[in-house]
């Protein structure tokens, strides 16, 4: 599989090279693998539908269902004693994924310029305590 994907790259030179690279060079990290966006996902779909697969158990076959109804979520059922107890802490991770801009394993100044005015033009938009100064 590395013979043949090996020869392939996307239209910003993304290969299956810098794909692997953390998990070559770090891999007491965890992160084997990393992609750079769609193409990438698509070009190398034969070994990320596997990665995919194995570490998630999504099908290449199923589609990703998203639900953005807030009044959709259900609060913990768990007394607030029980978390205090066991957590003593906790993380919110957000990615993005912006068409044409490339994910931060492979960004260039002109992706990060591009993702800041998306941003910058985003946040002009909110109004009340969540606009900024």
């Amino acid at each position: 599989m590395y013979n043949k994907l090996s020869l392939l790259k996307t239209n910003k030179g993304f290969t299956l090279d810098y794909a692997i690279r953390a998990g070559v060079c770090l891999p007491h990290v965890g992160v084997g693998i990393t992609n750079d966006g769609v193409e990438s996902l698509n070009l190398y779909k034969e070994l990320y539908d596997k990665i995919v697969d194995g570490w998630h158990g999504f099908k290449p076959e199923q589609m990703h269902v998203s639900n953005m109804n807030a009044g959709d979520l259900k609060p913990f059922s768990i007394s607030q004693d029980i978390i205090n107890k066991y957590v003593k802490s906790t993380r919110v991770r957000a990615g993005r994924s912006i068409s044409g801009c490339s994910l931060p394993a492979f960004t260039n100044a002109e992706d990060r310029k591009q993702v800041e005015d998306y941003l910058i033009a985003a946040f002009a938009t909110l109004e009340g305590d969540l606009k900024g100064t």
